[in-house]
């Protein structure tokens, strides 16, 4: 049931974060370099719908989101350009993340927690 205490916080768990714990209805285990290639695959070949659906800004979005996925896949801290809504610019798109929709549960924690860093 919707309104069972651990249901609650499994919810609470998918729609806040953070996505880097364990989801209990997932029972296998995640290849962390393929969910991060996968959320980034994923991420590429739908950036032009992506940017153009994102309220914040074509030109914003997409320096924030190329900073985000090459983070993600060479481990290393890129800098995003603070201020002119970046932040939520990455929460928009970490929002509208579908499961299977989109991607994989894997490769959307993955992502997710990318775009919150």
């Amino acid at each position: 049931s919707n309104t069972l205490c651990e249901t609650i916080a499994n919810q609470k768990k998918v729609d806040t974060g953070p996505w880097d714990m364990h989801l209990p209805d997932v029972g296998y285990v995640e290849d962390f370099e393929y969910s991060r290639v996968d959320a980034v695959h994923r991420v590429i070949r739908h950036r032009h719908s992506i940017l153009a659906a994102n309220p914040y800004g074509r030109e914003i979005t997409d320096i924030a989101l190329r900073s985000t996925l090459t983070t993600m896949l060479s481990g290393k801290k890129c800098s995003i350009p603070l201020g002119s809504n970046t932040d939520r610019a990455l929460r928009y798109i970490r929002d509208r993340i579908s499961v299977p929709r989109d991607m994989s549960v894997h490769a959307a924690r993955e992502l997710r927690t990318a775009l919150e860093k």
